[in-house]
């Protein structure tokens, strides 16, 4: 009987193991002081915080985290130990301990239209949830156990969020690690990846790649107040879309006829500004990306991404201006 327990609980393990083996996050990766301030300084100019009391929680959230002690193994191991056994104190100093790891990661979140500090809630479910089930022997450390449970807790209040369409966990994550892929090419390679690479890279068919593009780009919620720029505070995506054609780029500018001519004029911009027009067009591959996913990309705020993209335009068409008075 002892032989057969003990084998169910390798098991048990193995496939913990398993589940996680792609989402480490040690301890010394979790956000450092400096980062801390930088993200502060971001609330100020990033257009996602134009709510003021939004602006001043987490403020006052990064604030109260900035300073809490990350845990040795061996405190870990003997707080959760202590937390699972109903001791409140060790419980919230490890809790504590860990916000740290939950705002990291719900930080890769922000461009599923979810405000930061509501992510940050959600993550912190997970946290809980991950030192009730976390177990000393499987031979890692909290930190990688819980950045799972902290991910499915954020991934579900996407998927589920009221007025919303549905949308499966895992079709979240493959577009989360779409994203992910994408923005580690351009960093260490400063090359857009095609369709067919990123499909490969991913283990999935193109064709099922663009499906869940599609799915995921559909609008979440169309009764959601839009919050990213203070002229349209109050107003719902639905009255967005409808009066202006939010988010949508310049179709008078492309056209199928232009398309080749603007790939040869691309070499004419600054970098960031091709990549910008690139994405906005979907000129490599045909997928149109908005101002938010470009931003999370290039690492820019939505502001400063439709800034670029403004001059980008402008020098585009210039060009195009003098290369038909030549032709």
């Amino acid at each position: 009987m002892k032989k057969r327990s003990l084998k169910k609980s390798k098991s048990g393990q193995k496939k913990q193991e398993d589940l996680i083996k792609n989402d480490i996050i040690e301890p010394e990766e979790i956000i450092k002081e400096e980062e801390y301030n930088e993200e502060e300084e971001k609330l100020s100019e990033d257009g996602e915080f134009v709510n003021k009391e939004v602006r001043d929680s987490l403020k006052i959230y990064f604030d109260e985290i900035r300073n809490e002690k990350i845990l040795t193994a061996k405190e870990e191991k003997k707080l959760i130990t202590k937390a699972q056994k109903g001791d409140r104190l060790a419980r919230e100093k490890v809790i504590k301990s860990n916000l740290k790891l939950v705002v990291k990661i719900a930080k890769q979140y922000s461009y599923f239209g979810i405000q930061l500090i509501d992510l940050i809630e959600e993550g912190n479910m997970g946290l809980m949830k991950a030192i009730e089930k976390f177990k000393p022997y499987m031979g890692f450390r909290f930190s990688t156990y819980a950045t799972w449970w902290i991910k499915q807790s954020i991934n579900r209040a996407i998927a589920n969020q009221k007025n919303t369409i549905r949308i499966p966990i895992h079709i979240l994550e493959i577009y989360h690690k779409y994203l992910k892929y994408i923005e580690k090419e351009l960093r260490q390679k400063n090359l857009y990846p095609t369709k067919e690479e990123i499909a490969k890279k991913l283990k999935i068919d193109p064709l099922k790649l663009d499906e869940i593009l599609n799915i995921v780009k559909i609008p979440k919620s169309l009764d959601m107040e839009y919050e990213n720029e203070e002229s349209d505070s109050g107003r719902t995506l639905k009255d967005i879309i409808e009066n202006t054609a939010f988010d949508k780029p310049d179709e008078n500018f492309l056209n199928k006829e232009r398309k080749e001519k603007i790939l040869e004029l691309l070499s004419n911009l600054k970098p960031k500004e091709q990549q910008v027009i690139i994405y906005r067009f979907g000129l490599k591959d045909d997928t149109v990306l908005t101002l938010e996913e470009i931003g999370k990309i290039l690492n820019l705020t939505r502001e400063r991404v439709r800034q670029i993209e403004i001059t980008a335009i402008k020098k585009l068409k210039s060009l195009l201006r003098n290369s038909d008075l030549q032709t």
